[in-house]
């Protein structure tokens, strides 16, 4: 028991070291010069998109002129808790939005993100997230299926991909955890 109370301690400690702020401050930065925009019609973006492991972010830029249309567009998607939105997708955060959302960036049509995540196939995941339908009981965002609710919201796609083997990818849902605290997407896990 000794020995696995020192390896936990040791984990804690690189666990530490991991997550400091310069270190999250890099993977940020790989995620924005690694941002291209992205059309949901348009699958052959995606061939030369990384099928490593890694974090992705969907940015996306709302026609919205204030927080209430904002807040419509989340009823239409599904709040948190919403029994009537789609199953298997993920919910519309309103805390997060009103953090978001400033009559600035509204006005001047700014990208805000809108849904981040981890894969280990980061190609892979992002098309389940545009080309999974409805019907489907993958979690993701649907994003095809849903286009009724999309009309005239651009997106892009940020990652960041880490050459890293099988037995290290749960740091990466550590490095998540840190990333989510800064970029506050408006839908998914909070």
């Amino acid at each position: 028991m000794k020995k696995i109370i020192s390896e936990i301690t040791r984990l804690g400690k690189l666990h530490i070291q991991l997550i400091e702020a310069q270190n999250i401050a890099t993977v940020v930065s790989q995620i924005k010069s690694n941002i291209k925009p992205i059309t949901l019609d348009n699958n052959y973006l995606f061939k030369n998109l990384t099928t490593g492991k890694g974090l992705y972010v969907f940015f996306a830029k709302f026609p919205f002129k204030n927080y209430e249309e904002l807040l419509e567009f989340g009823y239409k998607w599904g709040f948190l808790q919403d029994k009537n939105a789609p199953a298997n997708c993920p919910r519309f955060h309103k805390g997060n939005s009103k953090l978001k959302i400033t009559k600035k960036n509204l006005h001047e049509n700014e990208y805000i993100s809108f849904y981040l995540g981890k894969s280990e196939n980061i190609q892979k995941r992002v098309l389940e997230h545009i080309d999974t339908g409805l019907d489907k009981t993958v979690y993701a965002l649907k994003l095809k299926a849903r286009s009724n609710i999309l009309t005239d919201i651009q997106f892009k796609l940020g990652y960041v991909e880490f050459e890293i083997n099988d037995n290290s990818y749960f740091c990466v849902e550590l490095l998540e955890k840190e990333v989510r605290k800064i970029y506050r997407p408006i839908v998914g896990k909070q």
